[in-house]
C-alpha cells in the first residue's frame, strides 16, 4: 500500500491546501483517517490555505475524539523527550 511507502508524502495538499487527512475528516471517513494517522509523518496541526486544519472541520464525533487522542498522545510523548 501507498502509506507504507517512506517516500510518500502524507501531507501533500492540493491546490487550496488541503490535506489527505483534512479532507477525510471532514468527510466521515474514518478508516482513512485511522489510516493516515498510522504513518509517522502525518501532521494533525497543518493548516489548508483558509486555515483548517483536520480538527477544525470535523463534524463526526468518532473522528474528532480519534484526533484529539493521537494529538494528545503526541504530546506526552514529546513531553517525555
Amino acid at each position: 500500500m501507498l502509506l507504507k511507502n517512506e517516500n510518500i508524502d502524507v501531507n501533500q495538499t492540493i491546490p487550496s491546501g488541503y490535506t489527505a487527512l483534512i479532507l477525510a475528516s471532514w468527510n466521515g471517513h474514518q478508516e482513512i483517517v485511522e489510516m493516515l494517522l498510522k504513518n509517522k509523518n502525518i501532521d494533525v496541526a497543518q493548516k489548508s490555505d483558509n486555515g483548517s486544519t483536520a480538527l477544525s472541520v470535523v463534524e463526526d464525533s468518532k473522528i474528532r475524539d480519534i484526533l484529539n487522542a493521537h494529538i494528545a498522545a503526541n504530546n506526552s510523548s514529546n513531553q517525555g523527550s
